[in-house]
């Protein structure tokens, strides 16, 4: 069967879909949101207002219409479906964890099980490919850590946010970096998915960035994390995705520090935010008094180095540099 697109026009109309379709959307979701009291407070206003939640609803829809152009592309369509049920997985515990709430026992629980469509196709490969001895295969190894890197991608994501316009911001960045990483590798099914997220999170963004019209929500995050562990393992472009996803990890070491207390610092009367220490990523920007947009632009600059890197290593591992 041949294309009834080209793959790189096919790729841009995925991207355009997304972004087209969260841009509309979102706001007749945040009205709703706020008739029916989906709403959540902003931490970082004096005034702390409540604004609509489960803002990621819009991005869920809008990544899933964004998918549908792979039915134009020849694709593999098991690793489309694999990117997909995991991504579906993904945005389903977090739309339970915002309606229910979930302990830190059962998080962990439903994180591992978002992986197992991955193990259960197999998905990818199990080669490691940037290590001292070169290449290496781990085999069933890989695919028993395939949940546990899942899990673990998922819930950095899901905490290194809590601020307009962050997880927005750092997931957009990461995902079009890996799309276009995706694309060198000729990963087509990986970018397909990268950039479709990519689309949506941009449409979203104008209505999620300071101040916040509508809040991402777990749902969001959730699903921002099964896409990217899905499409970084199908694609097999993983140590691209290490590098991308770096910050994320340094998060997460910080968070270990302070025992994954939940904190976004303090909000003073003036309206400019403070931390006391360096608690999580975000604290390296609020060591003095500081706006949350000078937070988030910080934060997303440190994600776009990484992911430049990750382009310029994909690039040159296929020596096109």
């Amino acid at each position: 069967m041949s294309d009834l697109l080209p793959f790189n026009l096919g790729v841009l109309l995925s991207f355009a879909v997304g972004a087209v379709v969260s841009f509309t959307i979102t706001p007749a979701l945040a009205r709703k949101a706020s008739q029916v009291g989906l709403m959540a407070t902003d931490l970082h206003k004096p005034l702390r207002p409540q604004i609509p939640n489960l803002g990621g609803v819009a991005v869920v829809v809008s990544f899933l219409a964004a998918m549908t152009v792979g039915g134009l592309l020849t694709l593999n369509q098991v690793s489309v479906f694999v990117i997909f049920f995991t991504a579906s997985l993904g945005a389903i515990v977090g739309l339970i964890d915002d309606l229910l709430g979930l302990s830190i026992r059962t998080h962990i629980l439903v994180t591992l099980l978002i992986g197992v469509p991955l193990v259960a196709y197999r998905a990818g490969n199990s080669i490691l490919g940037l290590t001292p001895w070169g290449p290496i295969d781990l085999g069933i190894y890989f695919w028993l850590a395939v949940p546990l890197i899942t899990a673990f991608v998922t819930n950095g994501v899901n905490i290194y946010a809590g601020f307009n316009g962050l997880e927005v911001g750092l997931s957009g960045t990461t995902t079009i970096a890996l799309g276009i990483s995706a694309l060198l590798y000729g990963q087509m099914e990986s970018a397909l998915g990268l950039l479709a997220l990519g689309g949506a999170l941009v449409g979203f963004a104008r209505w999620n960035i300071s101040p916040a019209k509508i809040l991402p929500g777990n749902i969001g995050t959730y699903l921002i994390g099964a896409v990217l562990s899905a499409s970084i393992i199908v694609g097999s472009i993983k140590v691209a995705g290490a590098i991308a996803c770096f910050p994320y990890f340094l998060n997460f070491l910080l968070r270990v520090r302070n025992r994954f207390k939940w904190t976004v610092g303090h909000t003073l009367p003036s309206g400019f935010l403070k931390a006391d220490s360096l608690i999580a990523l975000w604290a390296v920007f609020m060591q003095n008094p500081t706006t949350e947009r000078k937070v988030v632009l910080g934060c997303v600059a440190i994600q776009l180095v990484f992911g430049v890197l990750a382009v310029l290593y994909s690039a040159y591992s296929l020596h096109l540099i």
